[in-house]
């Protein structure tokens, strides 16, 4: 624990511990420093609730940029022993989402291929690759994983790069009625979504032909 104290303030800062530690491993790839949990007190306002924050190692600071805003209510009766565990949960509970979405990423450029144009790698909340039906139908599939995922599936958006609107605007929709179950692996994730794709990128692409050739 560490304790410092300023004018009208005093901060305690305690490190968080990640059970079981191979999560924090399998997301920093070095026994990076452990999250900190820091919490300001303000001893000469009543009026003024203590603020607690969690501090990561710049290392890996962009992953975790909103977690603070997150954290459980601080009251007037709670304590920073009891408050701990609960922080500790969240954190295990975010570092586990994040690693499986890594997982469902990159097990989905392995199932789909060489059409990679981006993804995300530092909270893996996005990927988008082209895909070539045929020579003259490329289209860009962009999949966004929300907050709510693996409840609710990722969001996924078709392209048309050949066809654009009459006012020249990019030809694209999101598709719905995505089968889904959050307790697929990201394997069979990927594989599903490969054989959604096969049918819906060609009803797109149809489309598409039909109204803006």
């Amino acid at each position: 624990m560490v304790l410092a104290c300023s004018q009208n303030q005093i901060l305690i800062s305690v490190p968080l511990e990640v059970t079981p530690s191979q999560l924090w491993l399998d997301l920093c790839g070095v026994d990076t420093e452990k999250p900190r949990l820091e919490v300001t007190y303000y001893p000469e306002s009543i009026s003024k609730t203590p603020s607690p924050t969690v501090s990561f190692s710049p290392s890996i600071a962009a992953c975790f940029d909103s977690f603070s805003n997150k954290l459980p209510p601080w009251n007037s009766n709670t304590s920073i022993i009891e408050y701990m565990p609960r922080v500790s949960k969240l954190l295990l509970d975010t570092i586990e989402n994040l690693l499986h979405r890594k997982a469902v990423i990159l097990q989905i450029h392995a199932t789909l291929e060489n059409g990679t144009v981006e993804y995300d790698t530092t909270k893996w909340r996005y990927t988008s690759y082209m895909v070539q039906t045929t020579p003259l139908n490329l289209n860009l599939v962009t999949i966004k994983f929300g907050r709510d995922f693996p409840t609710s599936p990722p969001a996924i958006f078709l392209q048309s790069l050949p066809y654009t609107t009459k006012s020249g605007g990019p030809i694209s929709v999101q598709l719905e009625n995505i089968p889904w179950s959050p307790r697929w692996s990201p394997q069979e994730i990927a594989s599903r979504l490969r054989l959604l794709l096969i049918e819906r990128v060609e009803l797109f692409n149809k489309t598409c032909a039909g109204q803006y050739h």
